[in-house]
């Protein structure tokens, strides 16, 4: 089974952590063996799995199962704390194991629960992962040189992990209104009065008080009736038509109006307007907008170049690069010489899930052979590497360089090429032979 590689690095950056001389890191198999066998699973798979080099300068750390990773600062707030009450659990646990150890009557029982007792210690909290959402240490065993041996293991992830939220209060009900023993009446508001109708009304009151003597109406006689009322009549109508006639006449026509002289006035200068400026000639300037030439396009894929989909690099997949590969340095140089030793001319990789060999062409005809393994780390960077020296057609052994490829926007992945850290690192270009 293929583990995921989450951290590399030389055992030199760190200060290791022990008892009697004796250092966690020794022992590191022995006591995720241990863990396991006592039925703290949980607690053993927290432990990253070490692997030295052959120089037993250098220390790749695998996660023990999963695929997915996501380091603890790139983890939300709620994964953390999580992981974190996870971590207290499993410490606990081993705590406990390791004073129940260190009461033993065995020497060794003693030693391991020392040994155990700084186990769960690292350098800060860029060396803890979340491997499908399970925290994993890497570099377990180790400190900063700088830093002095913590009681609490987990301290450097305490102030990384973002407070739990303060409940929220409860309303407080607002207090029921009072009702007051001898309510003031309101007093009422003085209405509108309207001046003019009192003056009428009091006008009327004062009126309606004075007698009126009421006046003698004279009764006429009756009268008897007369031929002449038809004659009467008629005059009347006449007089009222002839009264219409004349109103219609009067209305229509207009009044005259005396004329009234009207005095002209001399009108007053119109305003002299100043001469339009001619048109300008030529047109106004403006100031010139400088157009950014665009990007020059990408330089067209080779066949068979490597290439590292997103979407696999995310998922922790490195089956893109299962198949047989020929690697050489640019324009078909060399990769690297280091000194004294042949010219590496080309490498040939055939790998299979992250297992497979490498076979390096030298000068004078030389071939040498080893075993490689490859993974991706958190920061997305494909790792290549060899598990020992490559063995030579002459006897000889000869350094399998390290070679490290990143994804870049578009185009073939960018890989380089270098024997450790102090040496510089030289551009390599794959090319797929057969799947």
């Amino acid at each position: 089974m293929a583990h995921v590689l989450l951290r590399s690095g030389s055992l030199n950056d760190f200060q290791a952590v022990g008892n009697n001389g004796q250092a966690v890191f020794e022992s590191a198999v022995q006591i995720r063996e241990a863990l396991r066998l006592r039925g703290l699973e949980q607690a053993a798979s927290i432990l990253a799995i070490p692997q030295v080099d052959d120089a037993g300068q250098c220390v790749d750390w695998y996660a023990p199962a999963g695929k997915r990773v996501v380091s603890w600062i790139g983890a939300d707030g709620e994964t953390r704390r999580k992981a974190l009450k996870q971590l207290e659990r499993c410490l606990e646990e081993v705590t406990t194991l390791s004073e129940r150890s260190q009461r033993a009557s065995r020497p060794s029982m003693r030693r391991f629960g020392l040994l155990l007792a700084r186990a769960f210690m690292f350098p800060g909290a860029n060396h803890v992962f979340l491997v499908d959402d399970r925290p994993v240490i890497t570099f377990w065993g180790f400190i900063a040189h700088h830093q002095k041996v913590p009681e609490d293991a987990l301290i450097v992830l305490r102030s990384v992990v973002a407070p739990e939220p303060f409940p929220e209060p409860e309303p407080v009900p607002e207090p029921e209104p009072v009702a007051a023993a001898d309510p003031t009446p309101p007093v009422p508001e003085p209405e509108a009065v309207n001046t003019q109708a009192a003056l009428g009304t009091r006008l009327y009151e004062t009126t309606s008080a004075v007698p009126v003597e009421p006046e003698e109406v004279e009764t006429p006689a009756p009268k008897k009736r007369s031929r002449s009322l038809p004659l009467v009549g008629g005059m009347v109508l006449m007089l009222c038509i002839a009264s219409a006639a004349a109103w219609f006449t009067l209305s229509g026509t207009p009044e005259a109006e005396t004329a009234v002289p009207q005095i002209s006035e001399e009108a007053e200068p119109e305003p002299v307007k100043a001469p339009e400026p001619p048109a300008p000639s030529t047109l106004p300037l403006q100031l010139a907008t400088v157009l950014e030439a665009p990007p020059p396009p990408p330089p067209p894929l080779t066949p068979g170049a490597l290439v590292m989909p997103v979407d696999a690099v995310k998922a922790g997949s490195t089956r893109f690069l299962n198949g047989r590969w020929r690697i050489s340095g640019e324009n078909r140089g060399p990769v690297v010489r280091p000194d004294k030793l042949p010219v590496l001319h080309a490498i040939t990789l055939q790998i299979k899930d992250n297992e497979g060999s490498a076979t390096l062409a030298l000068d004078g005809k030389l071939s040498c052979k080893t075993d490689i393994y490859s993974g991706l780390m958190p920061s997305g960077t494909l790792m290549v590497k060899s598990r020992a020296r490559a063995r030579c057609s002459d006897g000889s052994r000869y350094p399998m360089p390290e070679i490290a490829c990143r994804q870049g926007e578009t185009g073939a992945a960018r890989c380089e090429a270098r024997y450790n850290d102090q040496d510089q690192s030289l551009p390599l270009t794959f090319k797929k032979v057969s799947k």
